[in-house]
């Protein structure tokens, strides 16, 4: 279930018009409601990690769960100032247009906002790859928002929560080959 705030306005252009000109009849995405996304994402990583702990008895491997769904909080908390910081100026056109462009940017990934089917996942390992794939996502996303992001403090702090992205990816990937030498 997507939990997540997004525009469902859906309208037919005028004829001849392009999407520019129209700005009201086009379903967009407003900067702040691409920072909701980013939230999201965050939180179904967190939510994910919390019940990975739950499923394994390995204690490196709950403290290493338990401290990514901390880093999780903490780029919630990120996002969640920077939307605050959107919120207390008026978003310019050039901002409500730039969304309709991610939009149609993110439209063609799928990322990390439904559900986890936990009971697919039958080993640490299976837990592991899935956990990757969150982070991939998150960087992916992250990587399209810098696109359309001017301010240099805001793209400052998307580039460092993606660098954090990839440090876990590098720590889950340890974690895989630890695992892997064990079957061995």
């Amino acid at each position: 279930m997507n939990d997540f705030p997004i525009s469902s306005q859906k309208s037919i252009l005028s004829p001849g018009r392009h999407p520019v000109d129209d700005l009201e009849a086009v379903t967009m995405f407003s900067v702040s409601e691409i920072v909701d996304i980013a939230i999201q994402l965050e939180r179904n990583g967190e939510r994910f990690y919390r019940r990975g702990i739950e499923m394994v008895s390995d204690d490196s491997m709950r403290q290493l769960l338990r401290w990514l769904a901390d880093e999780e909080v903490r780029h919630r908390e990120q996002f969640a100032a920077m939307k605050a910081g959107f919120l207390r100026r008026e978003e310019s056109r050039a901002e409500r247009v730039g969304g309709s462009i991610l939009q149609s940017a993110v439209s063609d990934h799928a990322f990390s906002l439904d559900e986890v089917d936990y009971s697919s996942i039958v080993d640490e390992a299976m837990l592991v790859d899935t956990a990757i794939g969150f982070e991939k996502d998150g960087i992916t996303f992250y990587e399209i928002m810098q696109g359309f992001i001017d301010e240099p403090e805001t793209l400052a702090l998307i580039r460092e929560i993606s660098d954090e992205e990839r440090k876990h990816i590098e720590v889950l990937t340890e974690r895989k080959d630890v695992l892997a030498s064990r079957a061995v």
